[in-house]
């Protein structure tokens, strides 16, 4: 009988992954890795609950607004707090080293977004972080 106790999905999640980013176009490893945290990693979970509590707000107050451009910050912002650090990132043709900043600076690189909706995509895939 399997033990659930080794199913705990916060646990797996809080220990980061190592994605080697892909060419958009040919789907091959560029080289370039970036650490992440999973999707029910505690730190998103209270990313996301702070996002909730945020609109949560807005709709009581009645200044909820919703654009197509908050579906593209997401992304991102998940994109952004899950990211714990990288290697080999080259950016216009200097090594960029991994902080909070430089970070934002990518993943909201007009031209660069494919790298955002990669990481994003990869938070949420739980095979990556559990081990089988």
């Amino acid at each position: 009988m399997l033990d659930l106790a080794t199913l705990d999905v916060r646990e797996a999640c809080d220990k980061p992954y190592e994605l080697e980013l892909l060419h958009p176009a040919t789907k091959k490893g560029i080289g370039s890795f970036v650490s992440i945290l999973g999707c029910e990693s505690t730190k998103i979970r209270q990313h996301e609950r702070k996002i909730a509590d945020e609109k949560l707000a807005e709709l009581r107050a009645g200044k909820s607004k919703r654009t197509p451009e908050e579906g593209v910050q997401r992304i991102v912002d998940v994109a952004l707090a899950s990211c714990v650090s990288w290697r080999d990132m080259k950016f216009k043709g200097k090594k960029i080293e991994f902080n909070e900043a430089n970070a934002k600076i990518i993943f909201e690189e007009p031209g660069l977004d494919w790298i955002a909706v990669q990481v994003y995509q990869e938070v949420q895939n739980l095979e990556l972080f559990m081990k089988g």
